[in-house]
């Protein structure tokens, strides 16, 4: 169907059952099968998300990333990005639209997004769901796993330890934790430390 995949494609069999078969049907696809189905799309869209696990109420910057390798070299016009968390029953929980601008042909856009996580949402496995629309018809999809602690778990979170015992010979980590309003006492060495209650030890 495109000839212009033999010199990219992964070298490996997508099938459980190839050499035995009667039909198609036989041949049992594997799960790369449907990642390949994904990646290469002619109209792709992936995402970059550098904060799957979130809280309830909180807000994600996803970079949805459009590359257009249309197999009939069509620029991509009047097109539109729908993006929606959903759970796993595919229920819609928060939904957005964003109008893309044209895009030649072997062009990509990319575009930071501000994401809503709905507070009501309970603990649980999420997706943030992407879909690209022209004129009514899907011309590509992709997803990106999230999971998201409902308000229940910030309020049950167990507060920071009375004393926590830092080893940092680069003195990055003692810093980060000073700006976040957790007291450290640096260590140098390993020797002598006893064990006491509500003590912790971070190297």
């Amino acid at each position: 169907i495109n000839s212009q995949l033999s010199g990219v494609f992964p070298f490996t069999i997508m099938f459980h059952n190839w050499n035995a078969i009667r039909s198609f049907v036989d041949m049992d696809p594997k799960a790369v099968t449907q990642q390949a189905k994904l990646s290469y799309q002619p109209v792709l869209l992936s995402w970059e998300c550098w904060s799957p696990q979130l809280f309830a109420g909180s807000q994600m910057t996803p970079i949805g990333h459009v590359v257009n390798d249309d197999d009939y070299f069509r620029d991509l016009k009047g097109a539109y990005l729908v993006y929606q968390i959903q759970d796993n029953t595919a229920a819609v929980k928060s939904s957005d639209t964003l109008a893309l601008p044209d895009i030649k042909y072997y062009a990509t856009f990319q575009k930071t997004l501000k994401v809503s996580v709905p507070a009501f949402l309970p603990a649980g496995s999420y997706k943030l769901v992407g879909k690209i629309m022209q004129h009514d018809t899907m011309v590509s999809r992709n997803f990106q796993d999230l999971f998201i602690a409902g308000q229940s778990f910030v309020k049950s979170a167990p507060s920071a330890p009375r004393r926590v015992l830092l080893y940092d010979p680069g003195a990055t980590t003692g810093s980060a934790l000073q700006k976040l309003g957790i007291p450290t006492q640096a260590i140098s060495s390993f020797l002598n430390l006893k064990s006491k209650p509500a003590q912790t030890l971070l190297i």
